[in-house]
């Protein structure tokens, strides 16, 4: 995470992708109130302006994506609330979550 005045970057690093997902990889993000143990049922935010993960280098989809996503709240907020971040395939891939971080 970057602060950018009001906002967040979150950059993201994804590996090990399950094989059944379809190329180009395309996962939902999501940030909810809670923690990965025990979050609410609706996301506080939806960050899917951008859907498709890019491979980070040559290694093409053999390798680490990455995908970049601006938060409209402070770092300072995300990191004395108690907020997750959720990766989701997408809806073709059966909306499954592959992915869950506690924001701290």
């Amino acid at each position: 995470m970057t602060a950018q005045g009001e906002s967040t970057l979150i950059n993201l690093t994804i590996t090990g992708v399950p094989p059944w997902v379809a190329r180009p990889v395309q996962l939902f993000t999501f940030v909810y109130a809670g923690s990965c143990a025990k979050r609410d049922s609706t996301p506080a935010y939806a960050l899917n302006d951008t859907v498709q993960v890019h491979p980070q280098n040559s290694i093409g989809l053999s390798g680490p994506l990455t995908i970049a996503k601006t938060l409209p709240v402070p770092m300072d907020a995300l990191r004395s609330g108690d907020f997750a971040i959720v990766l989701r395939t997408s809806p073709a891939d059966g909306n499954w979550d592959i992915f869950c971080g506690d924001m701290k």
